[in-house]
């Protein structure tokens, strides 16, 4: 047993956040990958909702079965969805990292949200370690733990299955292994920055080759520059180490291209963009003629996100008004939960958006030339993703690890510019503290939020079950979950009332065409579904028509005497 001096003196030290290092790197592992999965479970393992968790999850769906992609299906057309190829082959157009992560766990836990909360514990870990480079261990821990507490628990970044987290832990590998480099370079140190550029490279390339293009000059710099570590050290701890992955990585993602488009340098997502989209990724890129026609549903949705003359003003007045917005957007996303979705409420997001302005000031103000390199790295990426079309908060997931190493330098720095000797101490337990606090605080609200709304959802189950209209709380995951208790398997076409919105599809199936209970369908006419009829001839034969008010389901007509399905 501990004497009570021992006791004190690890108490002590528990208190003042000096744990070895390896252990804070543990602690921040598990703690980043627990709780996100306690508040998932309590509160609900989410549904997908929005067109790229779906294309995620046809990519992890497809890797779990072994496959890099899936053979095109018969009469294609009838299964064409936003974000996911169905020619030549069937695969999500998204890089693979997520997907491998959501495929991880898939097959470890049963679920794919668990690759979801591992990728939080993976990016804690990864950012406690990249920090221990850039400051102390004691404000690297609390940092870390305030990342926890406002991103990795309740955002979307880990309650949903878009991504961010694999993309931010390769950041903090990269950053964190080219500080450690240019002090000394050791082979361990090179692999990992290998890993991390290839975690980049498969989940946002674009910004994570923007965010690279400095850390390449730096450790060009200290390359040629360096007089003190041997040239020769250089090569066998840095470059080899370094190559090695970057060959290996590589050729893994050629043959991952190969696979899905029949080209080695041809990905995924540039062959989508041919064939669906009338314009590049760019602000600038030219009209094309889209390489298919989809159904007239998809066909909509594309045609929602297409530019007429690509912008009104020219793409540079549009890209100045993006960098502005995403440039906030993005120095809010590591310090509030839902950075973007709150943006809608104008008063809320002018009083955070004049909050942020007047932190950023007081980190230029402050700053010194790690934290200038971080700013600098990041406004690059924002400025780069300015001049894109689509854009949410994850996709500057990279530098993430940077605006919190930049804001965690400042802090120190501006508690030391004041000579506060025991503030400075006491600042990474407060931030600890406060930390836990606005996670505990959150987590109370979310439930009774989640208990208003079901009790609201009971009550118009309750009142709507004696009528033949199904309640608008009725969703596709609610369809697919009353077909699976049915008996056999199914195929369900899908009719969508004109002003039904295109941001919600359901049209999406998973990798196994064979083994799946229940597989969806375009409805395109009476002539054209008997086709895909008779490619299922063993399948119960549904038809959902869904619209803004109610959602209906129906045995088929063409098939078989129609009967109301009582679903709900």
């Amino acid at each position: 047993m501990m004497s009570t001096p021992l006791v004190r003196q690890f108490l002590k030290r528990l208190a003042a956040l000096r744990w070895p290092r390896p252990v804070a790197i543990g602690f921040c592992g598990v703690l980043g990958t627990l709780l996100p999965a306690a508040f998932g479970l309590v509160t609900g393992i989410p549904e997908p909702a929005v067109h790229d968790e779906f294309s995620y999850l046809l990519s992890a769906d497809t890797f779990a079965h072994g496959r890099l992609t899936n053979p095109a299906p018969a009469l294609p057309e009838f299964f064409e969805a936003p974000h996911v190829l169905i020619a030549p082959t069937y695969s999500s157009k998204y890089p693979p990292g997520q997907g491998l992560a959501l495929a991880f766990g898939q097959l470890v836990g049963g679920h794919p949200i668990w690759g979801v909360w591992l990728s939080c514990g993976l990016f804690a870990a990864s950012l406690c370690w990249m920090l221990q480079a850039w400051i102390s261990r004691q404000w690297a821990l609390a940092t870390t733990v305030f990342a926890i507490a406002t991103l990795g628990v309740f955002s979307y970044w880990a309650q949903s299955y878009c991504g961010g987290m694999v993309a931010a832990c390769g950041g903090a590998l990269l950053f964190g292994a080219m500080r450690r480099t240019l002090r000394s370079p050791r082979a361990l140190t090179s692999v990992l920055c290998g890993v991390g550029v290839l975690l980049l490279a498969n989940t946002r390339p674009y910004e994570g080759l923007l965010a690279c293009i400095p850390v390449s000059a730096a450790l060009g710099w200290w390359f040629i520059q360096d007089r003190r570590t041997p040239q020769r050290a250089k090569i066998t701890s840095w470059m080899l180490p370094f190559g090695a992955v970057l060959l290996i990585g590589g050729a893994a993602m050629a043959t991952y291209n190969r696979a899905v488009t029949g080209d080695w340098l041809l990905m995924p997502h540039i062959l989508h963009t041919r064939q669906y989209f009338q314009h590049g990724t760019f602000l600038f890129s030219s009209n094309h003629e889209p390489e298919r026609t989809p159904a007239a549903r998809v066909a909509r949705f594309y045609t929602f996100y297409a530019s007429t003359d690509n912008v009104a003003n020219g793409w540079m007045a549009e890209a100045a008004g993006n960098l502005y917005i995403r440039l906030l957007a993005t120095v809010e996303s590591p310090l509030v939960a839902e950075a973007w979705t709150d943006r809608r409420d104008v008063p809320y997001r002018a009083a955070r958006d004049g909050i942020t302005l007047f932190l950023l000031v007081i980190v230029t103000l402050l700053a010194d030339r790690w934290v200038w390199f971080g700013i600098g790295t990041a406004f690059l990426v924002v400025l780069g993703g300015s001049i894109v079309w689509w854009w949410f908060p994850h996709y500057t997931a990279p530098v993430v690890p940077l605006l919190l190493a930049a804001g965690a330098l400042t802090f120190r720095r501006g508690i030391r510019r004041v000579n506060a000797v025991h503030l400075e101490k006491l600042a990474p337990l407060t931030i600890v503290v406060m930390a836990g606090f606005f996670l505990s605080m959150f987590i109370v609200s979310s439930f009774v939020l989640r208990r208003d709304v079901t009790m609201q959802a009971t009550a118009s189950h309750s009142t709507s079950a004696s009528t033949p209209t199904v309640s608008h709380f009725f969703s596709r995951a609610e369809v697919k979950r009353k077909l699976e208790q049915e008996a056999g398997s199914h195929l369900v076409f899908v009719s969508y009332d004109d002003e039904y919105t295109v941001h919600d599809e359901w049209v999406y199936n998973s990798a196994d065409w064979d083994a799946s209970r229940v597989i969806f369908a375009h409805d395109l006419g009476d002539r054209r579904n008997s086709e895909l009829i008779a490619a299922y001839p063993q399948r119960t034969i549904w038809i959902v028509r869904v619209s803004r008010n109610q959602t209906q389901l129906d045995r088929y007509s063409g098939v078989r005497e129609p009967i109301r399905a009582a679903v709900g």
